[in-house]
């Protein structure tokens, strides 16, 4: 499969988003990796972005190791699903991480 320049400029840019705040917060477009790192322990809850607008995969991870207590909810953005139509994935395990791959126009594989 061939890229545009487009999406090669934009994977060539892609960085690690480090979360300390509380949420909710919107994962960035080129994020490939997503550090939940918060300073006051608090559930989370992470948004995606479209599954057409992300380039490359992301993994989203429990930094501060607290998921357990404080769990980190996912949800998918517009109509994009999860695997078995779910709309929100769970991260409920300290120092739990996932990794996923937008499908464009459909939603996310895990």
């Amino acid at each position: 499969k061939y890229m545009t320049v487009a999406a090669l400029i934009t994977a060539a840019s892609q960085s690690v988003q480090t979360i300390t705040t509380t949420g909710p917060v919107t994962v960035q477009s080129n994020a490939n990796v997503v550090l939940v790192n918060q300073a006051t322990g608090a559930p989370m809850t992470l948004n995606l972005p479209s599954s057409s607008a992300k380039v490359g995969s992301v993994l989203i991870s429990d930094f501060k190791g607290d998921a357990g207590t404080n769990n980190i909810t996912i949800n998918r953005a517009g109509s994009d699903v999860f695997p078995g139509g779910l709309t929100q994935l769970t991260i409920a395990a300290n120092r739990g991480s996932i990794l996923l791959r937008p499908i464009p126009g459909v939603g996310w594989a895990i």
